[in-house]
């Protein structure tokens, strides 16, 4: 992507290292990034169709779950022990955030959406873990951002992306319940 003429030659010189950071991070780097952003994204789609289906209070004590989810993932996935004060500390979150939060029960479909959100955003953490430490950062973090910006852009420019979701949580066209 050419640089403007007008452009300040620090920004040029930015725009430069940028790319020259994104290509070094090669195919499985690239791919990395991608994946990341794919997550965040799902994530970030899933937590919003889920809110407008469900309490806030359920959201907030769902989305809260990835304190939980993430060991538990880290362990069935990656088979990545578990220090036992790690466990400690997963059951206090549980305990305390439902005291937070009440858990005042939302709607079935609602709920489901929020717990997909919050097994995405689990993942999402334990990849960057993963890929973090091989990948330059910054260029990882920039395709994240990067995907998650386009698959935004779908989501809110498609309709059909929403009436997907919509029939996922159970919801015609005309927000009737379908279930």
């Amino acid at each position: 992507m050419p640089s403007s003429p007008s452009a300040s030659p620090s920004r040029q010189a930015c725009s430069l290292s940028l790319r020259a950071r994104i290509r070094g991070l090669g195919r499985d780097g690239g791919l990395a990034g991608i994946v990341l952003g794919v997550l965040l994204a799902a994530g970030f789609g899933l937590q919003t169709a889920g809110l407008e289906r469900t309490t806030v209070s359920s959201t907030g004590f769902i989305t809260g779950l990835y304190v939980v989810l993430t060991p538990l993932l880290a362990l069935l996935l990656f088979r990545q022990a578990i220090a036992p004060l790690a466990w400690a500390g997963v059951v206090l979150a549980v305990v305390g955030l439902g005291l937070l939060s009440g858990i005042h029960a939302g709607s079935a479909a609602g709920d489901l959406l929020v717990l997909a959100s919050t097994v995405t955003t689990a993942l999402q953490i334990l990849m960057v873990e993963r890929y973090a430490t091989r990948y330059d950062p910054i260029a990882l973090t920039f395709v994240e951002m990067a995907m998650r910006l386009i698959f935004a852009g779908i989501l809110v420019a498609e309709p059909a992306a929403a009436e997907v979701l919509g029939r996922l949580a159970g919801r015609s066209k005309t927000g009737k319940k379908l279930l």
